[in-house]
């Protein structure tokens, strides 16, 4: 539990810096990851941490892969900087350490969703043409973790 709460914390800097600043410190990322990951890694075994840990990053690197391939050759755009921020790339690694993959890909794709309202909302009162995706997708890994605290009926780690 403990590194659980040093990730939320975690992910409060991510939120904040980002939606503030429009940057995260780097640093912020790995240590995000690393707690992410022992908190991980004291549910379940060495090998099927890496098991997971593993199939996500896989995961991860093949939807970037393809909105790279989108982005360049569909749109016609620069990848990094102008579609996508390094720190949004950092931070989808960085939770591929913290989730069993089941759980990671449905955290990961409502995250996503909630990152997309959020933004749709918002951008209805105030005009910002770039998204803080980190920060939002930040925003909803708090209420799940904080969520799977207040009722063990949604326990991040069940596989």
């Amino acid at each position: 539990m403990v590194f659980q709460v040093l990730a939320f914390f975690g992910f409060g800097v991510i939120v904040f810096q980002d939606v503030t600043e429009r940057m995260v410190y780097w640093v912020v990322f790995p240590m995000v990851g690393l707690f992410l990951g022992l908190a991980h890694w004291q549910h379940t075994t060495q090998e099927v941490f890496t098991i997971f840990t593993l199939v996500n990053i896989f995961f991860v690197t093949h939807l970037l892969f393809v909105s790279w391939l989108y982005t360049k050759y569909i749109k016609g755009m620069k990848y990094l900087g102008q579609s996508i921020g390094l720190g949004d790339l950092l931070f989808f690694y960085a939770i591929a350490f913290g989730f069993p993959t089941t759980t990671f890909i449905l955290l990961f794709i409502a995250a996503l969703l909630f990152s997309l309202i959020l933004h749709t909302a918002i951008g209805v009162v105030k005009k910002q043409h770039t998204v803080p995706l980190a920060g939002y997708m930040s925003l909803f890994m708090m209420a799940a973790i904080l969520l799977s605290h207040v009722n063990n009926a949604y326990p991040l780690y069940r596989y």
